[in-house]
């Protein structure tokens, strides 16, 4: 998967976008003086929103190998069933398999795995 180093975001939903990210990305919630820190292979600082609507965003991640694409939908999924939420579909082009959430705040993460390689 992607690695990067932290990611920071505005959120009017910081509980529920904290107990999102831990569980998509197995990361640590560690309480900050103005926010949260989500801290794992890939952190997060999470921000609380001061005024207005969170500016709407989306993020790509794409795995190298199909059996990790399909074991993180799979946990995905699982995760919605606990929740008791309808499990998601995967979608499929010519290029690619892939997946979308949508965060509280209307970010959509986008998860795929394409077989193609890049020349």
């Amino acid at each position: 998967m992607l690695k990067l180093s932290r990611i920071t975001l505005t959120t009017n939903h910081l509980p529920e976008l904290s107990q999102l990210l831990s569980q998509l990305f197995e990361t640590e919630i560690i309480p900050q003086t103005r926010g949260v820190l989500l801290k794992g292979e890939q952190d997060f600082l999470l921000l609380p929103q001061t005024k207005g609507k969170t500016k709407e965003s989306s993020f790509l991640y794409v795995f190298d190998e199909e059996e990790e694409f399909d074991s993180y939908f799979n946990k995905v999924n699982f995760m919605r069933y606990r929740q008791g939420q309808e499990p998601l579909k995967l979608s499929q082009d010519e290029k690619e398999r892939f997946f979308k959430v949508l965060d509280p705040d209307g970010r959509t993460w986008q998860f795929s795995y394409s077989s193609l390689q890049s020349p």
